[in-house]
């Protein structure tokens, strides 16, 4: 009996090692009189239908953020150049479905896990831009 060999096997595909989510690096329009463009470290925790969950590696304080997809410049994920946005537009359906299932939580973050995970990075409230 033969099998397919297309495609990675047993032998060859390498496993999880963890349960993060894809790691990338963000530009986004900083506030403030004059706006400024700011580079942060960032994990992917979910992938909703205006924006991105994330979670900055950067800093250890409040590092729980919501981004809108127009004010996202540029977010490139390492190791998955394909899946780089770019200029304030939401990713395409392919990417977003991609996106999704390499993120830290696909199933998406309802409101009782959000609120596990701000209580877990001791963050009072989720940081948000629109």
């Amino acid at each position: 009996m033969c099998a397919c060999t297309i495609g990675p096997s047993v032998h060859n595909l390498a496993p999880s090692h963890s349960g993060q989510g894809l790691e990338g690096t963000l530009w986004s329009l900083g506030r403030g009189h004059a706006p400024r463009l700011e580079k942060v470290a960032v994990e992917l925790l979910a992938v909703e239908p205006t924006g991105l969950l994330l979670r900055r590696l950067d800093s250890a304080e409040n590092p729980l953020l919501r981004i809108s997809y127009p004010q996202i410049q540029s977010v490139k994920f390492h190791k998955m150049a394909r899946l780089t946005l770019r200029w304030q537009r939401p990713p395409t359906a392919a990417q977003q479905a991609e996106l999704q299932r390499l993120s830290r939580y696909p199933q998406g973050v309802d409101e009782a896990l959000l609120a596990r995970l701000l209580a877990a990075y001791h963050q009072p409230e989720l940081h948000t831009i629109r």
